[in-house]
């Protein structure tokens, strides 16, 4: 039924292409956008009708083969601590992990966790437990999973992490207070499930599917918003895993937490096999394929989002990482093909940068 939009606009295409040759270069590229763009229309025009977000067999998705080695796509369990590091409860969980929570989190907004460094803890957690077999180590990792549930919430089965703080995204979109995020969702998912594996702690497993069960549940945000929502189909049936969803109809489509969620849907996946995880990732990565050219601005820095793809993002080496990450998971030569396409739009900036992504 899809197809019907495009083959339609592919024939206005071949019955104006003749006439393009007369056209000024620019007026040409921009009646071929609008073609293009006429396309995109048709295609959601008859799709919308059929879409259901709580339906999968709706969802735009693709048969890939995803890898199962996880230490050749997303090696997590790497990680080690930094120099001179010991585990000590002397002085409470914060003072004993390896790296803190970010300033940004525990100081200026008052809330001890973040999502990213709670993976990052995890991962050189177990990384010395496995080392070392040290009793502190893993009752760090425990008061770690019970820190996550502080600062989550469970609905209908369906886990949250909260932010507890003001947020206005972009200076002039304001996120009811608490927020959850996507990204957040898949820092979560990595952080649990190397955690359950590492620890042998079923209960941390159990709080993964939570999490999974969360980023399974999509919403249409032309209809209903809850106050906590982490994914959305698009009326198209593209499956996005939003950053900082919004009380709104448009919501940004940030790149980088949508990829995040992939790769936390990706670690639980390895280490469960589960369908519901596996359908995610097929759906979510197609969305990629078929999205992630939208990003890119030909010879410069990629859009964080697609609300407003004019505004770069603010680190752009992770796109290049992310994208790679893509092709070892799936094997599909197209994502090859965008990692070095964005690459070579951001070499010269990636240079000047040169500092860790997240």
């Amino acid at each position: 039924m899809a197809s019907g939009g495009f083959r339609l606009c592919i024939r206005w295409l071949r019955s104006t292409a003749k006439n393009l040759r007369s056209i000024p270069r620019v007026l040409a590229a921009s009646i071929l956008v609008a073609g293009l763009s006429a396309g995109t229309y048709l295609h959601a025009l008859t799709v919308s009708a059929i879409v259901d977000p709580q339906n999968r067999s709706t969802w735009v998705t693709k048969n890939y083969t995803i890898s199962d080695d996880d230490m050749s796509v997303f090696p997590v369990r790497t990680a080690s601590p930094p120099k001179g590091w010991e585990p000590d409860l002397t002085q409470g969980l914060d003072a004993a992990l390896p790296l803190p929570w970010p300033d940004a989190y525990a100081k200026a907004r008052g809330q001890p966790f973040n999502p990213w460094a709670f993976f990052r803890n995890v991962s050189i957690l177990c990384s010395h437990w496995k080392k070392t077999g040290n009793a502190e180590t893993h009752r760090i990792l425990g008061l770690l999973h019970k820190r996550l549930l502080e600062y989550s919430v469970l609905r209908e089965g369906k886990r949250f992490l909260l932010y507890q703080f003001e947020k206005d995204y972009r200076g002039k979109y304001h996120v009811r207070v608490p927020w959850t995020s996507a990204y957040a969702s898949g820092a979560a998912l990595i952080g649990l499930t190397t955690m359950a594996q590492c620890a042998d702690r079923p209960e941390v497993l159990h709080t993964a599917r939570e999490v999974l069960v969360g980023l399974a549940s999509p919403i249409d945000p032309r209809n209903d918003r809850p106050d906590l929502w982490v994914s959305f189909v698009d009326e198209a049936g593209y499956l996005w895993f939003e950053e900082k969803p919004l009380d709104q109809v448009e919501q940004p489509r940030i790149l980088n937490g949508h990829i995040r969620a992939l790769t936390g849907i990706y670690i639980y996946w390895v280490h469960t096999k589960d369908e519901t995880a596996l359908a995610l990732l097929r759906s979510g990565i197609k969305t990629i394929e078929d999205h992630a050219l939208r990003y890119r601005n030909p010879g410069g820095i990629n859009a964080y989002d697609l609300m407003q793809p004019y505004i770069a993002d603010y680190g752009p080496e992770r796109t290049v990482v992310q994208q790679d990450i893509l092709y070892r998971m799936t094997g599909d030569p197209v994502f090859a093909k965008y990692r070095d396409i964005f690459g070579a739009d951001m070499r010269d900036e990636i240079e000047k940068r040169k500092k860790p992504f997240r």
